[in-house]
This record gives structure tokens, C-alpha cells and sequence, in this order.
């Protein structure tokens, strides 16, 4: 018999023999119940991350057009429909129901680009003659870097969309309008010999199991926070269940062999712990990492902790794997993201491919 919560608009509930929640809501416009699995243990944390869950799939039914993306000629409102609101007012509500589920970096970075682009005018009503004022004032300042606007612009653009569904002001692409073009940077990532000589000065250190830890983010492509996160009951045959982004769900990782050597290493190393790895946080072994970096030779290059992650994506690709299933992989929910900001192109490897292409094409003449 599953343990049944009722709320609202549907139930949550942990099947008999499992330890995983599950719910189940009524699909206004499928017409039908729905059933999904979260992949959230069945824990305190889990009912009410659930909840949260819930509440915004309520929130998305039954406010207009519930989409993140909105653009200047769909989902216009007539005014009649429209309720005024403050940039303040908006803002707030805008936290506390989108923001309900993010994390502390994501409202952070919400509240900055609010304070750096509509803060002066907090009190005037909502509407796109204050908003698009707000910005051409931004982008103004010499203080501010075309990066940074650009970061910025993609915070508002998600408020903004926000409020349009809620019906304080008709959509408006402004990330589209007002984005500052930059000069695409080169994608940073580690090459296997790098990767080879770290890992070694790290066991030669003694330090062992961050030898392990670099190891895992460059074979697994995980987040920093995913792999300090990640429980020894997250693993299963063949998968590992890791958080989500947003940790709303937990999303299935094929355990290859290269993977499971490492989780065999690591358990030499287990303790009272329930997380695999011992560290909190990234931030107490920046400094260990660089001294391994300096100790090498190799020039940092602004590469950190991530940089493994692009790593790993850059290798999945050359091998071969479709970019659609290195997205999967990744867990993005835009391939543009997986092609723009995390796949590299190894000259070597297009050098390699360009010469086989040639040799094959003069045989054949």
C-alpha cells in the first residue's frame, strides 16, 4: 500500500517496497491524470521539495501562458485583463512564487540584475517605457562590463516573462533587443595529459581521494555540487541518481566502467557519511587545486572545477555521441547551452579527421 499525502492539486505518494516519491495531478489540458516520478527520496526534504513541485505545476495550469519563453508578438493581453502592479510589488511576488524551488546562487543572481538595472525605479508602475528606460541606462555606464549587461538582461528577461504570464504587462523579448554581441570565448577544458599529471602529483601528495574526486568530474561531466552531493544510496545497478539543477528530481547517469572503478576506490575511503565524497563544498579545495596546478607547471587559464565538466562534454562529442544525448548527459534543458558553452573543438582531433578525409578522397581519384 503507498503512503498518500493530499494536497493541492494532486498527491504525493511513495509506492510499497520503495523509497522514492512520486506524484500525481489532474492535466487540465491533456484532460487525464498524471504520474511522475520524481526521484526524490522519501525524506522531509523530498515532501516538500514535492510540494513545491506541485505548487508551480498548479501555478503554470492555471496562469495564462506558463512557458519561459515568450517573444513580442504571442500571448499579448489586452489591456482590460491587465493588473498594475509596482516593479516592486512584481518583483516580490515574482521571488516568492517563481524563486520558490531555486537555489540561493540562482535568487542572487535575480536580485542583482534587479539591483543593478530596475532598482531606481522600484515605486513606478510596471511597464515596458520603465523597463526598457532602466535598460539603455544600464547599458550606459562604463562601470558596468558588456558581459555583465548581458548576464543581467537574461535575469529580467526570465522576471519579465514571469510577469507577463501573471498579467502585469504584455511579453517582450528584451535579452533579444538589448544584447550586447561579444566575441565568443574560446571553450576552457583540461587535456588528458593534464588531467594525468594532476591526478598523479595528487596521490603523490596524499591526497588520494581528491585525486578520485577529479577523476569522477572529468569522467562523469557531473556539477561540482551534483558530485559533493551525490549519496552512496543515490547508486543503484548500472546508475547513479543525481540532483537536478534546480534539485526538483533526480536524473539517472549511466555508471561506465571507468566510473565504477572509482566508486570501488572511494569506498576504501567511506565513512559515517552518507555522501560519497567528504567535502562540503569546492570552495576548501580551490586552494589544494591550485597548488597542484602551480606544482605541474600548468597554467590555470581561468579553469576550475567546471572546466572538468566542459571536459568531459568535449570528449563525449568527439567520440562520437550525438550532441542531443551529450545535452542528456549534461542534464541541460537547451541544446543551445550544451553547443555554445560547453562543447569544444580539439583542433587535433579535426586536424586528424581532415587528413583521413583527405588521404580517402586522393585514393579514390
Amino acid at each position: 500500500m503507498a503512503r498518500v499525502t493530499k494536497t493541492y492539486p494532486g498527491t504525493i505518494y511513495v509506492p510499497k517496497g520503495t523509497n522514492r516519491i512520486y506524484i500525481e495531478y489532474s492535466d487540465k489540458k491533456a484532460g487525464k491524470r498524471v504520474r511522475i516520478a520524481t526521484g526524490l527520496h522519501n525524506s522531509k526534504e523530498g515532501q516538500a521539495t514535492a510540494e513545491l513541485m506541485l505548487k508551480n505545476i498548479y501555478y503554470q495550469q492555471h496562469l495564462p501562458n506558463s512557458g519561459d519563453s515568450v517573444s513580442n508578438t504571442e500571448n499579448t493581453l489586452p489591456l482590460n485583463s491587465r493588473k498594475e502592479m509596482t516593479v516592486q510589488e512584481a518583483f516580490d511576488e515574482f521571488l516568492q512564487i517563481y524563486g520558490a524551488n531555486k537555489e540561493r546562487k540562482t535568487l542572487e543572481w535575480y536580485n542583482q540584475a534587479f539591483k543593478k538595472i530596475l532598482f531606481a525605479y522600484t515605486d513606478a508602475i510596471l511597464s515596458h517605457t520603465i523597463v526598457e528606460k532602466a535598460i539603455v541606462e544600464c547599458i550606459s555606464l562604463e562601470s558596468i562590463s558588456k558581459s555583465s549587461i548581458n548576464i543581467y538582461l537574461r535575469a529580467i528577461q526570465v522576471f519579465i516573462n514571469f510577469a507577463a504570464r501573471q498579467g502585469h504587462i504584455t511579453p517582450r523579448d528584451y535579452k533579444a533587443e538589448f544584447a550586447v554581441k561579444q566575441p565568443r570565448k574560446a571553450i576552457q577544458i583540461f587535456t588528458p595529459n593534464e588531467i594525468q599529471m594532476i591526478t598523479t602529483a595528487m596521490v603523490k601528495q596524499g591526497w588520494v581521494e581528491l585525486s578520485l574526486f577529479i577523476r569522477f568530474l572529468a569522467e562523469s561531466g557531473f556539477r561540482v555540487g551534483q558530485a559533493l552531493n551525490m549519496k552512496w544510496s543515490d547508486i543503484e545497478e548500472n546508475v547513479i541518481f543525481r540532483d537536478s539543477k534546480n534539485k526538483l528530481r533526480h536524473e539517472p547517469f549511466p555508471i561506465t566502467n571507468a566510473i565504477e572503478q572509482i566508486l570501488e576506490e572511494m569506498k576504501n575511503y567511506k565513512t559515517k557519511k552518507e555522501t560519497v565524497f567528504k567535502w562540503v563544498s569546492a570552495g576548501s579545495l580551490s586552494r589544494d587545486f591550485n597548488f597542484i596546478l602551480e606544482k605541474c607547471g600548468i597554467e590555470k587559464n581561468r579553469r576550475n572545477f567546471h572546466a572538468f565538466r566542459k571536459t568531459a562534454a568535449t570528449r563525449w562529442a568527439a567520440q562520437g555521441i550525438p550532441l542531443q544525448e551529450v545535452q542528456k548527459l549534461l542534464g541541460h534543458r537547451h541544446i543551445e547551452t550544451t553547443n555554445n558553452y560547453y562543447v569544444g573543438v580539439n583542433m587535433d582531433t579535426l586536424r586528424q579527421k581532415l587528413e583521413l578525409s583527405s588521404s580517402e578522397n586522393l585514393s579514390e581519384i
